[in-house]
């Protein structure tokens, strides 16, 4: 492994691969020398490298191996490796991660690096763990929503990484220390409005989107601003030829609207981390009276029923059990 002829190194590499696969102790103390064998020019070592290195992964040196490994993919241009290392990171990340915040730390620098390449269940994974935190993980959060919040005034942002960016900050944005919430409203609202930063991504811009509306129920005192942006996003892509930005548009335009003469409206709909929460809990509850429960998932739907009443609209009616549906079944128990 230390010479300098890279055919010994390759056949060093390839007999340790070996030791390891039945005495992997017997190979750790041989560590450094593995790793310095990745800054080799032979594209074939250093492959072979990479994955003996994945085979010499364990809870004990997983952050230091994974932070050469991060080395070395932001100095490599090669697309194979790339792709190799982001896989072998990532997977690694999952298996060895000594905490959750190793864990979001390593695979948010993985996507800084190449998101491009990383797999969209990885970014699935990470979100959910973000979101499953609970109160005893605010700091992960907290964290996860600070170092997505400096990207804001980045040149570029992966595309993948954009997505976790507005859904983390539309959902944990009072826990950033980065910037105060108006601050960051203004700067969603500008990433969301700049075609060069998000390079023609409706998807991208969907999520902003959705995330300044998150924003504004965030900023029930103070979002005056917020709101007058999201305004004016909202109507520019409200006839957009992508059909999920433009409803995301006008979702937000009619709910500004709504809010104009219901203040709480905002809030109601769009509940503080409740990402987790099911949305349809308690819809099929009734009182004793045979009545909604007021305590409803959808009682803030009340409001527009009212309205909707009150202008003239038919009150809803529970349809009656089908007859021929009884008559069927009365025939199925005959038959039986």
């Amino acid at each position: 492994l230390g010479s300098e002829n890279h055919n010994l190194k390759y056949l060093g590499i390839t007999g340790l691969a070996q030791v390891v696969e039945g005495h992997p102790r017997y190979a750790a103390e041989h560590q450094l020398a593995v790793i310095d064998c990745l800054a080799s020019v032979d594209d074939t070592l250093k492959r072979k490298t990479l994955d003996l290195l994945y085979r010499m992964m364990n809870p004990v040196n997983v952050e230091f191996i994974a932070s050469k490994l991060l080395e070395s993919l932001e100095g490599s241009n090669d697309e194979f490796l790339r792709t190799a290392l982001v896989s072998r990171l990532c997977t690694a990340a999952e298996r060895f991660a000594p905490s959750n915040a190793w864990y979001v730390a390593t695979v948010t620098r993985v996507m800084e690096l190449a998101g491009d390449l990383v797999q969209p269940e990885v970014s699935q994974q990470l979100v959910a763990l973000i979101a499953e935190g609970g109160d005893e993980d605010d700091e992960l959060r907290a964290t996860a929503v600070d170092r997505l919040a400096a990207m804001l005034g980045w040149e570029a942002i992966p595309d993948g990484l954009l997505h976790i960016l507005a859904w983390v900050l539309g959902e944990y944005a009072p826990l950033c220390t980065v910037y105060s919430l108006p601050e960051l409203a203004a700067k969603v609202a500008d990433l969301a409005a700049d075609d060069a930063r998000l390079r023609g991504s409706p998807r991208a811009r969907s999520l902003l989107l959705t995330a300044l509306v998150k924003l504004a129920a965030q900023l029930p005192d103070d979002g005056g601003a917020c709101r007058s942006a999201l305004a004016d996003l909202a109507d520019r892509f409200k006839a957009s030829s992508e059909l999920d930005l433009q409803q995301r548009a006008l979702e937000a335009l009619n709910l500004l609207d709504a809010g104009a003469t219901d203040p709480g409206l905002f809030e109601d709909v769009l509940p503080y981390d409740a990402s987790l929460e099911d949305p349809l809990d308690g819809v099929v509850t009734q009182g004793a009276d045979g009545s909604r429960n007021a305590d409803d998932a959808l009682g803030f739907l009340d409001r527009f029923v009212a309205s909707a009443l009150a202008a003239g609209a038919a009150p809803y009616q529970k349809p009656a059990a089908d007859s021929d549906d009884d008559d069927d079944d009365d025939a199925d128990d005959d038959a039986a």
